[in-house]
């Protein structure tokens, strides 16, 4: 399966009870193809989408995996800019945020920030 596949499951299941076992799997194939991806190829699958909708199922059923962010945030940090607009930089830092992992990942923030910083004022403004 594709991050995006896994992302539209696992937020599918995210409010469901049970599915656990699905929830572990996937954790294990995403953070295998986010290293055997080092450089986030278009054809790797990751997108910020998917990862902002990976990040947010995994925070509403509660589940810390922190692995699993550290990886994610691997994948934010080598996405080329122009793969970003400003509703998935949006996204990505609330996701980040209520994963409350702990120490905060600053590189990933700092990121965000620059990514942000660099897009046109128009793509702030809801169409």
């Amino acid at each position: 399966l594709s991050p995006k596949s896994i992302a539209l499951l696992l937020n599918a299941l995210s409010e469901r009870e049970g599915f656990q076992h699905i929830f572990d799997a996937a954790s294990a194939r995403l953070q295998h193809l986010a290293r055997a991806a080092p450089d986030a190829a278009p054809d790797a699958g990751f997108s910020p989408q998917a990862v902002a909708i990976i990040v947010n199922a995994s925070v509403r059923r509660k589940r810390r995996d922190e692995g699993l962010f550290r990886a994610l945030s691997g994948v934010v940090l080598r996405l080329p800019p122009h793969d970003f607009d400003a509703q998935a930089v949006a996204n990505i830092a609330n996701a980040f945020a209520n994963a409350d992992v702990r120490p905060r990942d600053h590189a990933l923030f700092e990121r965000l920030s620059a990514v942000a910083r660099e897009l046109d004022a128009e793509s702030w403004n809801p169409a």
